[in-house]
C-alpha cells in the first residue's frame, strides 16, 4: 500500500501520517529531541561552513538504505560505529516532488520548474566548490541546450554544464543528482527553501541512491521524538 499521494507531472507529493523515516549519524551522542541546534560533523566543511545550512532534516524512506549509507560513511571517516534513527510523521506533510523517475536529464528538471515557477539559474545559487561558481553562469548553456536542433551545439552545451559541476564524463549527460543534490547545500539551501515555503511546501523529496528516495523537511513539528540504535561496526 502506497504511503504517499501524487500524480505525473504534479509537483506535490503528499507523505502520510503514519510513515516511518530513516537516517544516520557518525555520533553516537545525539539529542533526545529533534533540535536545529545539533550539526553533524560529517557536514563541516571548515571555511564553507556547515553543508545543511537552512537546518533542515533529512531521511531515507528505506531503512536497509539508511544504514548501508552509515556503514560506507564510517568506512570513509575510519569510525567504528554509527547511529541508525527512525521516526514517524504525526501528520501529513506536504513536499515538492523532484524524485519523479520520469526526470532523467537537465532538460526535463529545468522545464519542471519553470512550470512551478521555480528559477534555480540565478546568482542565490552556486556550485560550493568556489562561490565564484554561480548557477547563472550557466542559464545560456541550459538555453541553449534545450531549444538548439544543432547535435554540435548541443553536445557544446553538455560539455560546459559538465565542466561547471566538474563532471569527468566529457559529452555525456551530466547525473541529475548532481543539481538536485546540489539545491540544498550551503547558501542554496536558504535560497531554496524560500522558494518552496513561498508557495507552502513543507520539504522536497528526490533520488540520490537508485533504492531510496530522499525526504528532507524543513521543520521537525510533524515528526515523532527520534529513536536512536547504535550499530557497531
Amino acid at each position: 500500500m502506497e504511503n504517499f499521494n501524487c500524480k505525473i507531472g504534479d509537483p506535490t507529493r503528499i507523505l502520510k501520517a503514519g510513515t516511518e523515516l530513516y537516517r544516520y549519524d557518525l555520533s553516537s551522542e545525539l539529542p533526545k529531541e529533534w533540535s536545529t541546534d545539533y550539526k553533524s560533523k560529517e557536514y563541516d566543511y571548515g571555511i564553507l561552513g556547515c553543508k545543511n545550512k537552512m537546518n533542515a532534516f533529512f531521511f531515507y524512506d528505506i531503512a536497509g538504505v539508511a544504514e548501508s549509507t552509515g556503514k560506507w560513511a564510517s568506512f570513509k571517516t575510519g569510525v567504528d560505529k554509527v547511529t541508525l534513527t527512525s521516526t514517524k510523521l504525526e501528520e501529513d506533510v506536504i513536499f515538492f516532488d523532484l524524485a519523479s523517475k520520469s526526470m532523467c536529464d537537465f532538460r526535463d528538471v529545468r522545464e519542471f520548474l519553470d512550470v512551478q515557477g521555480i528559477d534555480v539559474l540565478t546568482d542565490d545559487f552556486k556550485y560550493a566548490i568556489t562561490i565564484n561558481r554561480r548557477f547563472s553562469n550557466i542559464r545560456q548553456s541550459f538555453q541553449e541546450y534545450r531549444q538548439s536542433t544543432n547535435i554540435c551545439q548541443r553536445c557544446n552545451s553538455i560539455s560546459k554544464i559538465n565542466r561547471f559541476f566538474k563532471c569527468m564524463d566529457e559529452g555525456k549527460e551530466v547525473p541529475v543528482r548532481y543539481l538536485l543534490q546540489s539545491l540544498s547545500d550551503f547558501d542554496n539551501g536558504i535560497a531554496f527553501k524560500k522558494l518552496l515555503t513561498d508557495k507552502q511546501y513543507e520539504g522536497y523529496c528526490f533520488s540520490e541512491n537508485d533504492n531510496a528516495i530522499t525526504y528532507c523537511l524543513f521543520q521537525a513539528n510533524k515528526l515523532s521524538a527520534p529513536c536512536h540504535e547504535i550499530i557497531k561496526i
